[in-house]
């Protein structure tokens, strides 16, 4: 029957049933009550208020009270005041019966409308698995690579017979696809002997993969190379196999040959190039040199620099080293010391002095960001610097270095007037030009005449001493202020000063970066002296450097006093110690630690609950400096947490008490339904002998689930936290009655986040295993691991789970009475986020898999 026969059968039959059981239920009562019997009766009216709430729901519930308010009323009129005490104690109960069948019928009602959703995607997992299957036999058949699928001799250690081929295989090969599949390995392969074969097959035991190179011959005799990725796939249940990809490699192999003559050409050119030529390796190490460059750098055997540090090299510049680290081609011309060669060691150079060179040197790429080596052209231009040194000593000695300088230089007369500036003194002062600076007279302009700066250069040019750098605050003429450091120093004619030199460096963005951290600095510290929160500094040795006026208060003392102590100088000892292990394991730990702790404060004795958080702070080096912390009082909360957690006890017991009690009465329900049934007026396999029998299975049903939450009642009560999957499992199966069914263990040093009930998960899967397994002879736990999660296995060679039972085991009172354990399983897993699935194989065994993603699993170090 389907579920909209269900329901029409429920609206056709329900009313009128109702309607029945209620008659027949106030008439016995009646004829009870009119012949004096008080006890008996009333459990009739148990049958109408079953139904109208399992048919009607909350409309049934409310049917339910008006039927026992007539109870009520009847047994008042019959039996008057004696029996009325009695009469309300059993109208509540009657009450209290319909609310729950009618929770626990709109619960049943929810849970199929559950169901019927997850079948409607099990149907479109279905579909996309389809779809999945024919894209990946697509594949197979549309590469232009030619794949084989062949099994073992696992007696000769040798390949079998092809399984299955993809028709670029026969293409290649020139066979039909069932030619094809009739031969082996052996049959398609040129020259291959017998141990070639043995040993290819034990390296894939070895490593699962292996990749080579091999000749196959067409159906024709042809003979063409092919690359070869060979996979073994191990199957438990029948004979391995192997799956290999052949790719023709017939073009790569000519244009290797190629290749190698251009290599034999570039060699003739290297070998007799005049040019000095070095290659070095991705690590920049010396492989090969030309004859040239053994003659230019003194060295009779090449075997000497090889292994030669190309970033050791002393006459090459940091800078340099750098951007050839960078992947950048770098020209310069300088002076080789063969001199620092000898000192240093570095090689065997019968050259001696110092030689200039022209140095090209040009990272050689195999992609754009990956570096294969280094290759260097020298030249000897020692003739050729010596020729231009000369021609540059006779050039301007300071203007180019003056003109390019960064910061500003002028010169000026002994009476104030410039007459030179350098071109970075206008974009210093705000001057539209060199020429609008050099009408400025350095003694008469007003705005420098009020920066004080006159009187200086008077002194200057007077006693022909330099004066000592110093910073001015000024305001040029053309409105720019500015922050200056000049220095200043007379420019002689002969022994006479004839006039100065000012060297100016605009320091203004520094200037005003000293200000802003000034500012923040302030603004900082106004927060940390403001905030209720407790907060200090302490060196890498545990000596205070400041503190808050909070932590003055836990310390009863002022933060001129406590700076330059230690925790020793104002807590006892023990808390002392305590406070300097948790200073150690921030800094060792190298991340911010948190814990929770009772202080009491110097200052009036007042006791805090403290959340503190310790940091290890760093200098710009990266060295520890010191340890920040911050103490937040959480008294308010941990008492409003002590006071829930005593609240939750005290509902605990409630609910204890209150199970107790409904399960007295149910018993009592479940017996008098018992008396009816014996009751001979009820014909036997009639309609109301079986909704009586249904009316059974509810009150039994409803005293399982009563005694489910009793379970249920501690789920999430303890703080979650983490623990070894390994050592629990062995626990639980240490406990298990396992009989002759073995158990493996292969986890280690798992660590999973769960809450502290994860224990009876475990015990639950091998209870259930051991219960249901029927055929079972061994379980096993284990793990796998991805890149997004870990997934701990646990699995039988029982009878399996049925297919369509997968998903419904983990839900109430299901499949062969696991389910309560199942559904708690999951329902504990699921509070830190963790989840559980059957994938096992009907008739095989069954496999639950515990989903961890990242964040809730770690792996400790052996």
């Amino acid at each position: 029957m389907n579920k909209s026969d269900e329901n029409a059968f429920d609206s056709r039959i329900a009313p009128a049933l109702i309607i029945v059981t209620t008659v027949i239920s106030i008439a016995a009562s009646l004829v009870s009550l009119s012949s004096g019997l008080y006890i008996i009766f009333q459990n009739l009216f148990y049958i109408p208020i079953i139904l109208a709430c399992i048919f009607y729901l909350r409309r049934g519930l409310v049917f339910s009270i008006l039927l026992s308010l007539i109870y009520l009323a009847l047994l008042f009129v019959f039996a008057g005041f004696g029996e009325l005490e009695n009469g309300i104690v059993r109208t509540f109960l009657f009450i209290a019966i319909a609310s729950l069948v009618t929770v626990l019928a709109e619960r049943i009602k929810e849970t199929e409308s559950r169901i019927e959703e997850k079948n409607q995607e099990l149907d479109n997992a279905n579909k996309e698995l389809k779809k999945s299957r024919d894209r990946y036999h697509m594949l197979f058949e549309s590469t232009v690579d030619s794949i084989f699928l062949h099994g073992i001799d696992q007696k000769n250690g040798v390949f079998g017979r092809f399984l299955e081929v993809n028709s670029s295989a026969c293409e290649n090969l020139g066979y039909t696809h069932d030619e094809l599949i009739q031969l082996t390995v052996v049959d398609i392969t040129a020259d291959v002997e017998k141990s070639d074969e043995k040993n290819l097959v034990e390296i894939l035991y070895e490593t699962g993969d292996h990749i080579f190179e091999s000749s196959l011959v067409k159906a024709d005799g042809t003979i063409f190379p092919v690359e070869i990725n060979a996979h073994l796939i191990r199957n438990d249940e029948k004979d391995d196999f192997i799956l290999s990809v052949a790719r023709d490699i017939t073009e790569r192999k000519k244009a290797e040959d190629a290749l190698r003559k251009r290599e034999e050409q570039y060699k003739v050119i290297y070998d007799n190039s005049p040019i000095a030529i070095e290659l070095f390796d991705s690590g920049g190490y010396l492989v090969h040199v030309n004859p040239s460059c053994l003659k230019l750098f003194g060295v009779e055997n090449a075997d000497s620099l090889k292994g030669f540090s190309l970033f050791e090299d002393p006459n090459i510049g940091d800078e340099q080293k750098k951007m050839l680290a960078e992947g950048n081609t770098i020209r310069y011309e300088s002076e080789f010391d063969f001199e620092k060669v000898r000192d240093l060691n570095l090689y065997s150079t019968s050259c001696r002095g110092t030689i200039w060179l022209n140095v090209l040197i040009t990272p050689l790429k195999t992609a754009p960001d990956l570096i294969s080596g280094y290759l260097v052209q020298v030249q000897d231009i020692n003739d050729r610097m010596i020729i231009a040194g000369e021609l540059r000593r006779s050039e301007e000695k300071y203007r180019d270095l003056a003109d390019n300088a960064p910061i500003g230089i002028l010169t000026c007369d002994r009476f104030g007037r410039i007459t030179y500036v350098n071109s970075k003194v206008p974009g210093i002062l705000g001057s539209p030009s060199i020429e609008k600076t050099l009408e400025i007279n350095l003694m008469q302009t007003d705005n420098i005449i009020k920066a004080g700066f006159p009187d200086i250069l008077r002194d200057v040019i007077m006693t022909g001493a330099e004066y000592p750098e110093f910073e001015i605050e000024y305001t040029s003429v053309w409105g720019k202020k500015l922050y200056l450091r000049l220095h200043v120093s007379p420019a002689l004619n002969g022994k006479t000063p004839d006039g100065a030199r000012i060297i100016i460096d605009d320091i203004t963005r520094r200037k005003e970066i000293e200000e802003a951290i000034k500012e923040s600095e302030g603004q900082l510290r106004t927060l940390i002296q403001t905030i209720p929160d407790l907060v200090w500094l302490k060196d890498e040795n545990g000596v205070y450097l400041a503190c808050n006026p909070m932590f003055e208060r836990f310390f009863g003392a002022k933060e001129s006093e406590i700076k330059g102590k230690t925790d020793y100088d104002f807590l006892a000892g023990e808390q002392a110690d305590f406070f300097r292990k948790k200073d150690r394991q921030a800094v060792e730990g190298g991340k911010p630690t948190v814990y929770d702790e009772w202080i009491t404060f110097a200052e009036d004795g007042r006791r805090a609950y403290i959340e503190t958080i310790k940091t290890t702070m760093y200098d710009s080096k990266g060295n520890v400096s010191g340890i920040l912390g911050i103490g937040r009082d959480i008294t308010e909360r941990k008492k409003s947490e002590d006071a829930l957690k005593e609240v939750n006890s005290k509902l605990n017991l409630l609910s204890s008490i209150t199970r107790h009690d409904i399960l007295n009465q149910i018993t009592g329900a479940a017996g008098y339904l018992e008396m009816i049934e014996l009751d001979d007026e009820i014909p036997h396999e009639s309609k109301a002998d079986k909704y009586i029998k249904k009316i059974s299975g509810a009150i039994d049903t409803i005293k399982r689930q009563i005694t489910f939450t009793g379970y249920y009642k501690d789920l999430g009560e303890q703080t979650p936290g983490w623990f070894d999957v390994g050592d629990l499992v062995n626990k639980v199966s240490n406990t298990s009655s396992l009989g002759e069914i073995k158990h493996k263990n292969n986890i280690q040093n798992v660590e999973i986040f769960a809450d502290p009930l994860f224990e009876k998960v475990i015990y639950n899967l091998i209870d259930n295993a051991i219960k249901h397994g029927n055929t079972i002879t061994e379980i096993s736990f284990y793990t796998l691991e991805t890149p997004e999660e870990l997934i701990i296995v646990c699995e039988d060679n029982g009878v399996g789970i049925p297919t369509d039972a997968k998903e419904k085991i983990f839900r109430r009172e299901y499949y062969k009475n696991s389910g309560l354990g199942l559904f708690l399983s999951r329902e504990i897993l699921a509070i830190t986020g963790l989840n559980i699935e059957e994938t096992g194989t009907p008739g095989k065994g069954a496999r639950f898999e515990i989903h961890a993603p990242e964040g809730k699993f770690r792996i400790k170090s052996s």
